[in-house]
C-alpha cells in the first residue's frame, strides 16, 4: 500500500511539473531506490526488524513526496489563484 501511494505521489509531481513547466529533475523523489527498497521488503515479510526499517524508509519516501506535491500546489495557486489541477480526477 505504501508503494502504491509512493507511486501516485510521484504521478502528481509529474502532473504538476508539466503544468508549471518545470524539469522533474528538480525534485528528489528517489523512484528507483525506493522501489528496490520495497522490492526487499516484499520479498522478507517473515523478517520483523527488516520490515519495520522498510516501513520506515517508505514513509519517508512518502512523507517527501508529499511535501514536493503541496509546494507545487501551492505554486499552482500562486501564479492562477483559480487554476485547475490538470490531469487530476474528481470522485464523487
Amino acid at each position: 500500500m505504501l508503494n502504491e501511494a509512493r507511486k501516485k505521489t510521484d504521478n502528481y509531481i509529474d502532473l504538476l511539473c508539466a503544468q508549471l513547466n518545470l524539469p522533474r529533475q528538480n525534485f528528489r523523489t528517489y523512484r528507483r531506490i525506493a522501489y528496490k527498497n520495497y522490492l526487499n521488503i516484499a520479498k522478507k515479510k517473515k523478517k520483523k526488524k527488516e520490515l519495520q526499517v522498510g516501513i520506515r524508509q517508505q514513509l519517508g519516501y512518502l512523507k517527501r513526496n508529499l511535501l514536493f506535491v503541496k509546494a507545487l500546489i501551492e505554486q499552482v495557486r500562486s501564479n492562477e489563484p483559480q487554476a485547475t489541477l490538470k490531469g487530476w480526477r474528481k470522485r464523487n
